[in-house]
């Protein structure tokens, strides 16, 4: 063990099915929970207003785009917080949003409505937090995932995302079938491997699928971490389906693989 302690967007029939578990589906890689890697990193000491994420869920409902970028741009100002200030405020929306249909304020159309801007704002704002991240002279490449057939993957994309926007080559398994997840680890070499699980009852699957990387010529040794709500509720859920770490957001999930060391390529 090193220096941690191991332990495409969806169509809008998933968009939809993300409006529905949205609070959960936001904690797959933004909550608060102990980090069973006791890496030691807290990037949620900043806390963005639960009053402007209600306010930007309602603004994506009203589909008022000028308000929506407007206050998306408060967030980006360059600041040392601007990176968990965005994070923080897409997620606690996507939240928002979810608790909205639930509490029937909104019909299922708006919500799916807003789910989908919200998707297409996290795309659109790689390049600019692109510039929040320090430059990383290495090429490194991730695999990051859901679990095949789950529809709930808005937190897989703010994981890619932001990966992508921290200099990663990243392949997404968004919208992948298992076995084209297994077809691209068996083609292509990968630094590191992240999957988002959304709920305990896709544990099983979590497990499984790790064993199906493990079981792949040259995977045997890549890192695997994991995010979701059953490794908020059980520290040990990440150990006991074979993850090497954990992470409760995606800025520490970038700042774990990371520190990882590099792939060594043997010609």
């Amino acid at each position: 063990m090193n220096e941690l302690t191991r332990a495409p967007f969806s169509n809008s029939q998933a968009i939809a099915s993300d409006c529905k578990q949205a609070e959960h589906i936001a904690r797959a890689w933004s909550g608060d929970g102990t980090d069973v890697c006791r890496s030691l990193i807290d990037h949620n000491q900043v806390v963005y207003p639960q009053a402007d994420a209600l306010e930007l869920a309602r603004l994506l409902i009203a589909d008022k785009e000028e308000s929506v970028a407007a206050m998306i741009e408060e967030t980006l100002t360059g600041t040392s917080e601007s990176l968990q200030l965005f994070a923080q405020l897409f997620s606690k929306t996507a939240v928002t949003l979810g608790i909205f249909w639930e509490q029937d304020q909104c019909s299922f159309a708006d919500v799916t409505l807003g789910m989908s801007s919200l998707h297409r704002h996290l795309r659109e704002n790689v390049d600019r937090l692109q510039q929040l991240f320090t430059p990383t002279k290495h090429h490194r490449r991730a695999l990051i995932t859901p679990i095949p057939g789950d529809d709930h993957i808005f937190a897989a994309a703010m994981v890619v995302e932001h990966f992508r926007a921290a200099g990663w080559m990243v392949d997404s398994g968004i919208n992948l079938k298992r076995s084209d997840l297994l077809r691209a680890s068996r083609t292509d070499k990968f630094d590191f491997i992240g999957i988002s699980v959304s709920a305990a009852d896709r544990l099983y699957d979590a497990s499984r699928l790790i064993h199906d990387f493990r079981s792949v010529q040259g995977l045997q040794t890549v890192p695997i971490l994991v995010g979701g709500p059953p490794f908020q509720q059980d520290v040990t859920a990440a150990v006991q389906i074979g993850a090497d770490y954990f992470a409760s957001n995606a800025l520490e999930a970038i700042e774990i693989a990371t520190r990882l060391p590099l792939r060594l390529e043997l010609n």
